[in-house]
């Protein structure tokens, strides 16, 4: 039984802090300033430098203007929102028109020959970037697309504080799908009862639609939720998040409906077995690889190599989270670099054969220095 609680936040002081050691780094990179842009399909920049998220609405729309030195912007598309105080930036403005607020955004560049980084490169708007060039022709962007990412990786007290509350939230959602998990239940009511405890269990809202599949899309190890019964025997699988001041969760579980066969158990505790491998070799200090490694020698021993997951790079077992759901470290095979501590990692076993089931199972942890802590408080064996 999960209850709501309140969580520690990220206070002015830390906000404004994050904001001087975003600007050093802008700095040392050899840009004149940052353009942080933040969209429904590209969430992250905005809620690290500010704590807020656009939701408002299909143009959903937000951008943070850093200039070491000078003024910090915050610039939303909207006709109206309730924005919290920001005292740690200069500027907060609300415009229901994208052209102003490119507008704003290239009035705001310093003049002259100028390098301006784009966190979001690669979904920023060809609007914004053609009245940039016409306002400030000396303004070349450039893509900036790890600045903002490599600071966010080692999370503080008050993260880490929120990143547990947004697990427990999550763990909520799961208690919801082992609840439903029975015969004839229908997919999409799986995935309404998951995104309702959440919000219940004191959630802003789910950080993706929570990703519910069962039968023979176990085996893809993805899958929106559909019009389908679940039927004896089949195995029914999740991937969900909460979403929560800006921070996102991730766990993946999977059950079988009544008694699973000999193929499903198997499939599944070896998924287990590879989360246990992996949990075993989390600490600071030892090679991201490792995890990776770990993982692909339970596949090896039991004899369930041509069971990896195929729709991503080969060995790839999970990958870091905060602000944005997919946060460095990438952990997969040959990954380098070692495990920090204050990192908080989303550890992935994926396993599917096709016509034979699967198994996705995601956990979340917390790097420590002899070790790691488990964020979920929830069984990851339930079959």
């Amino acid at each position: 039984m999960t209850t709501l609680q309140q969580a520690e936040v990220i206070d002015a002081a830390e906000f404004a802090e994050r904001r001087r050691h975003v600007e050093a780094a802008t700095r040392a990179a050899g840009l004149d300033a940052l353009i942080a842009f933040t969209a429904t399909n590209l969430l992250g920049p905005s809620a690290f430098l500010s704590g807020y998220e656009p939701h408002f609405g299909p143009r959903d729309v937000n951008v943070v203007l850093l200039v070491p030195g000078g003024r910090a912007t915050f610039v939303n598309y909207a006709y109206w929102d309730e924005l919290p105080a920001m005292p740690w930036l200069d500027e907060q403005i609300v415009k229901p028109n994208l052209p102003e607020m490119a507008r704003i955004v290239a009035e705001r560049l310093p003049g002259g020959e100028t390098r301006v980084g784009v966190a979001g490169y690669a979904l920023f708007p060809a609007l914004f970037a053609a009245l940039i060039s016409e306002l400030r022709p000396g303004a070349r962007l450039v893509d900036a697309p790890s600045l903002l990412l490599d600071l966010a990786v080692h999370k503080s007290k008050a993260e880490i504080a929120i990143l547990r509350e947004t697990a427990r939230m999550t763990d909520a959602g799961v208690d919801a799908f082992h609840a439903l998990a029975s015969e004839g239940a229908d997919e999409r009511d799986v995935a309404i009862a998951v995104e309702s405890a959440m919000i219940r269990a004191g959630a802003d809202r789910a950080a993706f639609p929570p990703l519910v599949f069962s039968g023979p899309r176990v085996e893809t190890g993805i899958g929106f939720p559909q019009r389908r019964r679940l039927a004896d025997r089949e195995q029914l699988n999740i991937v969900v998040g909460a979403a929560y001041r800006g921070y996102k969760m991730d766990i993946g579980r999977v059950t079988a409906i009544g008694r699973p066969s000999a193929e499903h158990r198997r499939v599944m505790e070896t998924a287990a077995l590879m989360l246990d491998a992996m949990l075993a070799a989390v600490r600071a200090g030892a090679p991201v690889a490792a995890l990776s490694d770990a993982a692909m020698r339970v596949t090896t021993e039991q004899d369930m190599s041509e069971w990896s997951y195929r729709f991503g790079v080969a060995g790839y077992v999970g990958h870091g989270i905060g602000c944005w759901l997919d946060e460095p470290p990438r952990l997969r095979t040959g990954e380098p670099g070692m495990l920090a501590e204050g990192t908080v990692l989303v550890l992935e076993a994926r396993l599917g054969r096709v016509g034979h089931g699967g198994a996705t199972l995601t956990d979340p942890v917390l790097v420590t220095a002899d070790g790691c802590e488990r964020l979920s408080c929830t069984e990851y064996r339930t079959w």
